[in-house]
This record gives structure tokens, C-alpha cells and sequence, in this order.
């Protein structure tokens, strides 16, 4: 799958102008729509405000609102969307801490941008699965009302990473 061929949208957030101008035009020319934020507050807002964010790509010491409480607020915000750590300051608990809530990876810089685009590549593909399937729960004949948002509800749950099937890590 090609970010190009579904409109990816990408925002980056990050303190550092240096790590996000450069991302910014090398995901840019790969076909990614990106847009940046200095901040968790500025991520938030614009979250708010940009509808179309497909993948998030957060680093986690930044003033302010950090990337452990960014990513809290977007998963219970925003439970589709994919949101990925990117740190220089990697440490186990802060790893352990992204997974459990909802972070689908954890990479250390200085990133392989092809890793980072495969990643981004999967993480647009799990949006775009789970908004299918939430879809399908909310034309599915034959159920009540009450059954249906269940299983949307549900649905919003393992997007979110508070419930992931299989082996419980929440990567893609």
C-alpha cells in the first residue's frame, strides 16, 4: 500500500524544528500529507481542527504536555489513529508505558526512514481496516441498536489498544 494512492495524513510532533522540517519533506516526497506540531497542546488542536489525521508520529520529552500524556489524550480522543514514539531518549519504562497505552511502535532516534515509512504504510493500513469494519457493524441487518454500538464500541476498544487481540503487544 502506498501512502501516495490513500492520502496519508501525518502529523509530527515535536519540540525539535531540526528533526521535524527534515521528516517533514522526506515523508512529504514519499506522499504523505504532513503537518507539524512543536507541542502535545498543538498536536491536540489540530487534531481537533484536521479531521483527515491518518498516523501520528510523537516524541516523548517535550515541554509542557509530554508524549506518555500526548498519547493518552489521542487514544481516548481519537482511537483510530495510529500514533508511533519516536525518541531520543528511549528507556525501558517509557517503551513498556507507550505499548500498554496504545502506542503501535516504539523506535529510537536516529530512525532508518524506510523502516519508518513501512510502519507508517501499516499503521494507515490498520486505520483503514478498522474504519471498514466499524462500517460494517453499523449497516449489519439484523442486530438491535444496542448490539451494533456494542460491537462498534468494541471495535473503538481494539483500535484504541485497550483490548488488542493476539499476543497483547499492540504492534503492527
Amino acid at each position: 500500500m502506498n501512502p501516495e494512492d490513500m492520502k496519508c495524513g501525518l502529523l509530527l510532533v515535536d519540540d525539535d524544528p531540526c528533526i521535524t522540517a527534515p521528516m517533514a519533506e522526506r515523508m512529504a516526497i514519499r506522499g504523505f500529507r504532513v503537518v507539524v506540531a512543536g507541542s502535545g497542546a498543538e498536536a491536540l488542536g489540530l487534531l481537533e481542527k484536521n479531521s483527515d489525521m491518518d498516523v501520528v508520529v510523537l516524541d516523548i520529552r517535550m515541554p509542557g504536555m509530554d508524549g506518555i500524556e500526548t498519547l493518552h489524550e489521542i487514544k481516548k480522543n481519537y482511537p483510530l489513529l495510529g500514533v508511533i514514539i519516536l525518541t531520543g531518549h528511549a528507556s525501558v519504562r517509557t517503551s513498556v508505558e507507550a505499548i500498554k497505552s496504545g502506542a503501535l511502535e516504539y523506535l529510537e532516534k536516529p530512525y532508518d526512514i524506510e523502516q519508518l515509512v513501512a510502519i507508517l504504510t501499516a499503521a494507515l493500513a490498520r486505520k483503514r481496516e478498522f474504519e471498514e469494519r466499524i462500517y460494517d457493524a453499523r449497516i449489519k441487518p439484523y442486530c438491535s441498536d444496542r448490539e451494533r454500538q456494542g460491537a462498534i464500541s468494541e471495535l473503538l476498544e481494539e483500535a484504541a489498544g485497550r483490548h488488542a487481540p493476539g499476543d497483547g503487544s499492540g504492534n503492527v
